[in-house]
């Protein structure tokens, strides 16, 4: 057992008890929101765990301990049955993470493991503290390493294989050339067998000792720099991918350790907030919606909702699902705009509430057709997110729909919109649109090699490459070889 100063966590999927009776508690510690279905003590012990995780990667990068993120990740625990309705059936799924134009979060299972969360906040956490051009694999190498943390007591572990991975390596592994150069998805779905224990092994190896982590920092800077991946790979370790192949091997059959320190720091999190009876009827709902729904099933899940709603009166978490559904589901704009104001008659500086009645007011101005009537409601679109913002000015889908409100304007984008668009960024750089935002506002600019240091992120993101990223820069390529 090697011994350095790190972290740890242990993974599964779902053995999960369910409560008598819901109770939905709401913590808020440093970096996460747990919101569960669940007692205050479960519930405190979820957003334990995921603070001491956070704590785990910050030592591992050396980065500070202390303070709060600008936008904390909503974490939901939910029971099996909840997490299979909100994914969308799979009997399988141990917990998700979402990022949409709507809401960046990630569900687990209520009392069950979270090495699925913990694989998919590495993601998340590489993407807010190091937004260089990471290769695809180790991106989910890294990931994958990290999932298995575990805490006992104050020592945490780091790097125990996954209960996949002796299976996985057994079989024939993909050449390593096609672990450097692909995603681990392919066009039509499928995934290589070995991809994620190939992966791994690699980040493992790197690891395992000082001298292997300073190797894979060598890799790492010059494949930001734009040294193709397999030329940097055998640079950096002196070896050809036939023989890092066989390193490998002979590695994946040897003792495979792990790494041990002890967590001292005690995460901070406030008071359980315990919340309505509207939320035991309608969140599970309400985060389908931020998910997928397909059409076939709109008019039923509208009708279920409305349905689910109408006990609660004007209650705001009841009318503010119910304006969402009506919004998303039906583009029933007026009936929207008439929960979200009920919202605001109880809580006026609900921010969610704000944003989507400055949406409607967008969505309204994209169909007008009279100058004056598209300057009316692009004005009451921004009075709504301007309130959002008085309110929460560090939440980035405010200031994203300030910024896309702002597009149209024949001064844009002025300094004020790249303060705006860089603000988002900062705070959300997992959003789809605050790099795309920013990289088209430099390019408007001519400030082209700015603009491409937010479109390599995307392009390079482990799960797709992003389309609009990839012809943004091919424009500012061809604007280049045309001067």
């Amino acid at each position: 057992m090697r011994s350095l100063r790190f972290a740890a966590t242990t993974a599964l999927l779902l053995s999960v008890a369910t409560p008598a009776l819901a109770e939905w508690h709401r913590i808020e510690g440093s970096r996460f929101v747990v919101i569960g279905d669940d007692s205050e003590r479960n519930t405190r012990a979820a957003i334990r765990e995921l603070e001491r995780f956070d704590l785990v990667l910050r030592r591992y990068f050396g980065l500070p301990s202390e303070g709060t993120a600008a936008r904390k990740l909503p974490i939901y625990m939910l029971s099996v049955k909840d997490l299979q309705d909100v994914y969308g059936g799979d009997a399988r799924v141990g917990g998700f993470y979402v990022r949409s134009t709507d809401d960046i979060f990630a569900t687990a299972p209520r009392r069950g493991e979270l090495s699925v969360i913990k694989h998919e906040y590495a993601h998340h956490f590489l993407a807010s503290e190091h937004r260089g051009a990471f290769p695809v694999w180790f991106h989910e190498g890294f990931a994958q390493y990290f999932s298995t943390v575990e805490f006992v007591g104050n020592q945490v572990n780091i790097g125990k294989p996954p209960w996949w991975t002796a299976n996985g390596l057994g079989s024939g592994w993909i050449p390593l050339e096609r672990l450097l150069t692909e995603r681990p998805v392919h066009e039509n779905g499928t995934v290589p067998s070995t991809y994620y224990p190939l992966a791994w092994l690699l980040t493992h190896w790197f690891l395992k000792d000082n001298e292997g982590r300073a190797k894979l920092d060598t890799y790492l800077t010059l494949v930001a720099a734009g040294t193709p991946s397999v030329e940097t790979m055998e640079q950096a370790t002196g070896l050809s991918l036939g023989e890092l192949r066989t390193t490998l091997g002979h590695y994946s059959e040897s003792a495979l350790g792990f790494r041990t320190a002890t967590l001292t720091l005690e995460p901070e999190f406030n008071a359980a907030q315990r919340l309505p009876a509207s939320t035991d009827a309608l969140m599970v709902e309400y985060l389908s919606l931020r998910t997928n729904v397909r059409s076939a099933d709109r008019a039923r899940k509208l009708n279920r909702i409305r349905n689910l709603a109408a006990p609660f009166g004007n209650d705001p978490f009841a009318q503010l699902v119910l304006g969402y559904a009506e919004f998303r589901l039906a583009e029933n704009f007026g009936q929207a705009e008439s929960h979200f104001e009920a919202v605001l008659a109880r809580e006026p500086a609900n921010v969610d509430a704000l944003i989507w009645l400055g949406r409607i007011y967008m969505h309204r101005a994209d169909a007008a057709r009279a100058d004056e009537d598209i300057a009316d409601l692009r004005a009451k679109a921004q009075r709504r997110f301007a309130a959002a913002y008085a309110a929460d000015p560090a939440n980035p889908f405010v200031l994203v729909n300030l910024g896309r409100n702002r597009r149209f304007s024949p001064s844009y984008p002025n300094q004020n919109d790249l303060a705006t668009l860089q603000m988002a960024y900062e705070i959300a750089p997992q959003h789809p649109y605050t790099g795309i935002n920013l990289a088209e506002a430099l390019i408007k600019l001519n400030r082209l090699s700015e603009a491409e240091q937010y479109l390599i992120p995307l392009i390079n993101d482990p799960h797709r490459s992003d389309a609009q990223a990839e012809e943004l820069l091919r424009r500012i390529r061809a604007a280049r070889t045309a001067d």
